[in-house]
């Protein structure tokens, strides 16, 4: 007696931490069959394929059960379950293989258009303990439609919650669906997965970067403004009308509520070039009707950085970073060159303003004939 009273005194002691010992086992069974009930998506764009592998609860699938329910014993005693989960792999594949041919389609897929997938085999492990599941896996693979740069998929409804992951990137998306719930636009090159400090320095780089990818339109943009005047506050003046434009019509162009292709893009890059430079013979102030055409400008180099955008694949939790990050980045990049070319003409011509307005003349008639080449290049017979 003397013994239990003892024993009774030490666990009143530890009874908090035992308690909690306790807890844990209780819920370490129903969270093991959540996880074990749960589907798993996993995709990755190879080329011009998209590979979707599920590994799920087949025989669970077959029976129009839960899978989860079925982890935590939820079957309802379903007797072509129980049949099912006692076939062997090569007897159930056929089963799986003509059941997904028709349940595929409630999984759909959108990638700048619809994506169609087949079925392309399954793993399924042998019987084993017949009352638990086996998790089998089922291969997909689907062509996408050409410029396909995101993917949204459609977990079907009645089956459960699925992982959705994506494999084979940087960076790469993880997600839980719902029965019938979308997934958000996930970039098919990575990204998705990125933090907002991480999207930011990514795309602030490939904005820096781009000034320099192409033939020299925004490089001819930015001295157009630097050869208006050659003084500092009609550059300062100019360049915050430019970035206006690019801010505003970004979320425009990301929204798809505006937009054109390359071509076009460049197309009026080049003409603005053109403009510009053209109006830099006949004027030299900045005033309101030439702020109006630099934001206009603006507006058009934004709507085509933002299809940039879209091609590269924008993180779809952090959108207001990577395009803050990337317009600011081609923007810098485009003051860099301007800051540049004014401080050359500032330090060497200090005290010659009529030779600094010739340089601007001249300078001027370059980049309104480059400008006006580019704008015929796309139709010049060569």
């Amino acid at each position: 007696m003397g013994f239990i009273i003892r024993l009774l005194a030490v666990l009143r002691h530890h009874l908090p931490p035992i308690s909690c010992v306790c807890v844990l086992l209780v819920l370490a069974g129903p969270l093991a069959a959540q996880g074990v009930g749960r589907s798993v998506v996993e995709f990755q764009a190879k080329g011009e394929q998209l590979l979707v592998e599920i590994t799920l609860n087949a025989e669970a699938l077959l029976a129009g059960l839960d899978p989860q329910d079925v982890a935590q014993g939820g079957d309802g005693g379903s007797t072509h379950y129980a049949r099912l989960r006692r076939l062997p792999s090569s007897e159930l594949e056929p089963l799986l293989h003509a059941h997904v041919a028709e349940w595929k389609s409630a999984m759909k897929i959108d990638a700048n258009g619809p994506v169609d997938l087949s079925y392309e085999g399954a793993r399924i492990p042998v019987v084993g303990n017949s009352s638990m599941p086996r998790l089998s896996r089922v291969l997909l693979v689907g062509t996408l439609p050409s410029g396909a740069t995101e993917l949204r998929l459609t977990w079907p409804a009645g089956f459960g919650s699925v992982v959705l992951r994506q494999t084979g990137v940087d960076a790469p998306y993880t997600g839980l669906l719902a029965g019938g719930e979308t997934s958000p636009a996930i970039p098919l090159r990575g990204g998705a997965g990125m933090g907002p400090r991480e999207a930011a320095e990514t795309f602030f780089r490939q904005g820096v970067a781009r000034v320099w990818q192409d033939e020299g339109q925004l490089l001819a943009l930015a001295l157009a403004l630097v050869f208006l005047t050659l003084w500092v506050r009609p550059v300062l003046t100019q360049f915050t009308a430019l970035a206006l434009g690019v801010l505003l019509a970004q979320p425009l162009g990301l929204s798809r509520l505006l937009g054109f292709g390359d071509q076009a893009y460049w197309l009026a890059v080049a003409g603005a070039v053109v403009i510009l430079a053209t109006w830099n013979l006949i004027g030299s102030r900045a005033g309101a009707l030439r702020l109006g055409a630099v934001f206009l400008t603006g507006a058009v180099l934004g709507l085509g950085l933002s299809h940039e955008l879209i091609r590269l694949g924008v993180p779809p939790l952090h959108v207001v970073p990577a395009l803050l990050a990337y317009s600011g980045g081609v923007l810098l990049a485009m003051a860099s060159v301007a800051g540049l070319a004014l401080a050359i003409m500032t330090v060497l011509l200090p005290d010659a303003p009529r030779l600094r307005g010739r340089i601007s003349t001249v300078a001027s008639l370059m980049l309104a004939g480059l400008g006006l080449y580019w704008v015929v290049l796309p139709v010049l017979p060569l």
